[in-house]
């Protein structure tokens, strides 16, 4: 996507399912001038991780043809209000507040109701040369974003686009920018979230991303319901409904599955769970003796998650699903699906239907030749 009023393209890694914290996790290049790497192990193409709230956010680029590709109706110039926009500003933006900025006006404000409870977002009104300080400040903040401040190197005053002091080169449009880090509460440790979720199996606390418990199969939350999340199978474009309770934080481990591997079940379950898996374990396993017998063994042996020490001493086999890999305990797998699991492979059908649609099409964009 792209940061709004800019063109500077940046990477998707994680968005945020808490409707308080609407922030997506962020790629992107560096972007700093090439005198200053002379003694830092820093390069211009180095990657940075930063968060960024998803309204300043767009799947176009603000800036083409250097103008502007939207419509920008900028602060009108006020000397009462100009002190506020000084360095040393009270301004905030970009998270959400019980109760409105005392100078709403000077804002955009987002309203949601979270469990029956107000709240309200804000974020600066496009600015104009004066209020974003063009003539008396040679730094500036993309949307007060700390990450996002660099140096001027020109102005046209004609498009009012300013062009910073960078390597790559970025563009901003001077309603985007802020004299001060008014999103200062973003900044710091920004690969992590405010908090940190931990759910093991049984569990139903809502997370970011985690794996199926008892194997190795790493998902991302893409859409949040309180009972069953929409979660995508990481690196594969394999999309599932799943109950939040076999989701866990806590990473697998697992022993060596062996080598020569041979199928055991041709067709076998992972926790009840309604997505068939074919199961394969080397021809020394214990479990081709009598497969059957060896599972419920299995169940009755370990039949709770445990510490990375432990799992280590459970029997492992290799699933695959749709020419994909991965490993499970014995313990974890079923013969058939549980009945009361049939019912999330049709849950919420159009919102997943959407969903997968849009992700796709932004895949195929991505792999397009790019005219420039």
């Amino acid at each position: 996507m792209y940061i709004k009023g800019t063109d500077i393209q940046v990477g998707i890694a994680r968005v945020s399912f808490d409707p308080l914290h609407p922030y997506a996790m962020c790629t992107i290049r560096l972007g700093i001038k090439k005198k200053y790497l002379k003694n830092s192990p820093l390069k211009t193409f180095s990657i940075r991780y930063i968060k960024i709230p998803f309204i300043c956010l767009s799947k176009y680029p603000g800036i083409k043809y250097n103008r502007l590709m939207y419509d920008a109706v900028m602060l009108e110039t006020d000397p009462s209000i100009e002190p506020l926009f000084h360095k040393s500003s009270p301004l905030t933006e970009g998270k959400y507040e019980e109760s409105p900025n005392p100078h709403s006006d000077l804002y955009e404000v987002v309203k949601t109701t979270i469990d029956g409870k107000q709240y309200y977002m804000h974020l600066l009104k496009p600015l104009d040369p004066i209020l974003a300080g063009i003539g008396n400040c040679r730094s500036f903040s993309i949307f007060g974003i700390p990450e996002l401040t660099y140096r001027m190197k020109k102005y046209d005053p004609n498009s009012k686009i300013v062009t910073f002091d960078t390597s790559p080169i970025r563009r901003a449009h001077v309603s985007v920018l802020r004299q001060s880090q008014t999103m200062r509460h973003l900044g710091g440790h920004t690969y992590h979230w405010n908090y940190s979720s931990v759910s093991l199996k049984d569990q139903t606390t809502p997370l970011d991303w985690g794996w199926i418990a008892g194997t190795s199969i790493h998902v991302k939350t893409c859409i949040h319901d309180p009972a069953v999340s929409l979660y995508k199978y990481d690196k594969h474009n394999i999309f599932n409904w799943i109950p939040i309770e076999e989701i866990t934080t806590q990473h697998p481990s697992f022993g060596s599955p062996g080598e020569d591997l041979t199928v055991v079940f041709p067709e076998v379950y992972v926790n009840g769970l309604p997505t068939p898996f074919v199961a394969k374990a080397s021809r020394q396993h214990p479990i081709h003796k009598n497969p059957i017998l060896f599972l419920q063994r299995e169940k009755e042996l370990y039949p709770l998650e445990h510490d990375k020490d432990r799992q280590k001493e459970h029997a492992v086999v290799q699933i695959g699903f749709k020419h994909h890999t991965w490993f499970a305990h014995v313990k974890c797998l079923t013969l058939k699906p549980r009945a009361d699991y049939q019912k999330y492979l049709h849950h919420r059908t159009q919102d997943a239907h959407l969903y997968i649609s849009d992700y796709m099409d932004r895949m195929a964009d991505n792999k397009r030749p790019k005219v420039m």
